[in-house]
Parts: structure tokens; C-alpha cells; sequence
């Protein structure tokens, strides 16, 4: 346990072992919507969660503040075991040892614990991730072709509700927000991630006539969240790399999808590239050798939705068409 860490009760952790991004995650306690994701009996915990109070380090060192859905303030430990610290706006709060294996979190009493998942199973998870050396990218992916197709862009682009367009065809989906890549001898895979598809209330409502009609992901947030679990579109098993397609801008008319070149595939997925402002000199020429052989691999597609959003089943159709020519 961090040296930094003063908790308020024995933390004996309990029989809550998850597996999510290729991580085999232990947990004091039970994470809402993760029961698809119970880790094979006895496996090793790369990663453990302890939930209560925390006493932050004195000496800290900001490292960003970074402005968004919700603000976050990272900071690195400068004295004493190494690690990080994130502190989100609304009180929710981490401590990260330097290599990712134990992370300790905290809300306070005006949120909820599954305030805190919902950021656990988002940038926190992504910036351990990327400690362990792990590549990974702020995107969703589904299953096409018995393969994984990562959906890439920044927020707002239209990740998840294209995502939830090819599960409304049948598809199943592998992860959303988080892209964790693996390499099993010469072939990339995504990793499966958490068992929930993350909506604004406008897309719900253009698909169910009602903002309303799925659940908040917490009492305190706006998003809603679909239950991919609950109606079987959930891919639990890692799938190789198809293809990447990376999110532009929308388009009136008809959506375009092309191939594009090494040069604008590189640059697209590091600008996309997850919790990559706080990562040492280290760890962004890791990332530039993971992207480098991602894209040796790894078609990479340009695609524009079209600004109606009853067309998300065309942009679909023209997504898998473009994929037959690979």
C-alpha cells in the first residue's frame, strides 16, 4: 500500500474481481453493471481498487488541467512513493501508484459510488493503462466481420451513437470510450471493455422518441447509458483489429467514408490517444512505436456522418461497404 495513503479502515478486499481492458481488476467493492465481467477464479489482480477516505500527499507536482465533459486536475507525487493524483471538480478523487497496480479512490458526499465508476471505467482506467505501457485510444469499437472496428475521434464526434447504430443492425459492441490495444504475436486486438453504451439524451431521444428513455449513468450526471448486457450486444471476448476509422466532421448529405494515408492515420490517432498529456518522455515514445506498428497492421478509414441523424444506418452500410475493399 502507498506510504501516501492514510485510510480510515482495514481494507480487506473482498472476492470482486473484474476483468475489463485486459485488466484483471480487484475491487473492495461491487462496480454497478459489471457482472458480465467476473475474471476467471483465481486469476492474479494486475490492478486492485480501494474505496474511503485518503490523506493526499503534501508534495505534489501539477502536471494539467484539462477542461472537458468534467475538469480534472492531475498531479504527480514529488516526494515519497511515486504516483498520481487526479481530482476532479466535483470532489471525486484518486491516488494512483506510479505503476498502476493499486488505485484508491474517493467520493464526497454530494456524489455517489457510481460517480466514481463512471470515471474509474473512463480516464482512470486509461491513464493506468497507459502506465502499464498499454496503448489505448479515447474511442468505441464494434464487432464487424468477426473483428473489431475502433470508432476514433474526439468528444462529440459521434463515437458512441454510431456505435449504438451498428448494435440497433445486430452488431455487438466490444468497448466504448476506451480502446485498450494488445498485440498477440504479430496481430493487434482490442481488448473488451465495460458493458455500457454511453448516450447524450438528444441521440436517445432520435432513437426512442424520449431523452428519458434509458437510464442516467448517476443521478448527477446528464448521460444515459444503454445496457448492452441486458439485450445481448455485448462482445466479453478480445477481437483482432479489422480496421480504424477515424470520426470527422459531419456532412449534410450522403456520409463519405475513405482510406486514408500513413502520415494523417498517424497524426489522427495520436491526437486521439488517451490521457496522453500527462504521460512522461517515456511513455510518448512508447506511443509513437504502438502507433507506428498499429499502422503497419491496421487499415485506417476517414469517415463523415451525415448531420441527420436518422442516417446513422446509411453511414453504417457505407462503413461496411468501405470495409469489403480491404
Amino acid at each position: 500500500m502507498m506510504s501516501t495513503a492514510a485510510t480510515t479502515r482495514d481494507r480487506q478486499l473482498p472476492a470482486r474481481s473484474y476483468r475489463i481492458y485486459g485488466l484483471n481488476l480487484r475491487s473492495d467493492i461491487a462496480l454497478d453493471g459489471a457482472e458480465p465481467l467476473v475474471a476467471p477464479a483465481g486469476a492474479e489482480a494486475d490492478c486492485e481498487l480501494h474505496t474511503g477516505p485518503f490523506t493526499s500527499p503534501e508534495a505534489l507536482e501539477q502536471i494539467a488541467e484539462v477542461d472537458g465533459d468534467d475538469v480534472v486536475t492531475v498531479s504527480r507525487i514529488a516526494s515519497g512513493t511515486p504516483g498520481y493524483l487526479l481530482e476532479y471538480s466535483d470532489g471525486n478523487r484518486f491516488l494512483i501508484e506510479e505503476n498502476g497496480a493499486r488505485i484508491y479512490a474517493h467520493w464526497p458526499d454530494s456524489s455517489t459510488a457510481e460517480d466514481m465508476v463512471t470515471y474509474l471505467v473512463g480516464p482512470v482506467l486509461a491513464f493506468v493503462l497507459r502506465l502499464r505501457g498499454t496503448f489505448s485510444l479515447h474511442a468505441s469499437a464494434v464487432v464487424v466481420d468477426d473483428g473489431a472496428l475502433a470508432l476514433v475521434g474526439e468528444s462529440g464526434a459521434g463515437k458512441s451513437s454510431t456505435a449504438a447504430a451498428f448494435a440497433d443492425s445486430g452488431a455487438a459492441v466490444l468497448t466504448d470510450d476506451i480502446v485498450a490495444f494488445s498485440w498477440r504475436g504479430e496481430e493487434a486486438w482490442v481488448e473488451s471493455g465495460y458493458p455500457r453504451l454511453r448516450l447524450w439524451p438528444n441521440i436517445v431521444e432520435a432513437r426512442y422518441g424520449n431523452p428519458d428513455a434509458l437510464p442516467r449513468l448517476t443521478r448527477n450526471w446528464e448521460k444515459r447509458y444503454l445496457d448492452l448486457a441486458s439485450v445481448q450486444r455485448f462482445a466479453a471476448e478480445a477481437l483482432p483489429v479489422r480496421a480504424i476509422l477515424i470520426l470527422g466532421p459531419r456532412v449534410d448529405g450522403s456520409p463519405k467514408v475513405e482510406r486514408i494515408g500513413t502520415r494523417e492515420a498517424a497524426l489522427a490517432l495520436i491526437a486521439n490517444s488517451s490521457m496522453s498529456r500527462h504521460l512522461s518522455a517515456e511513455l510518448r515514445r512508447q506511443e509513437l512505436v504502438h502507433v507506428a506498428s498499429l499502422l503497419t497492421k491496421v487499415p485506417v478509414f476517414r469517415a463523415q456522418a451525415s448531420c441527420e441523424v436518422t442516417l446513422l444506418p446509411q453511414f453504417c452500410a457505407a462503413i461496411r461497404a468501405a470495409l469489403r475493399t480491404i
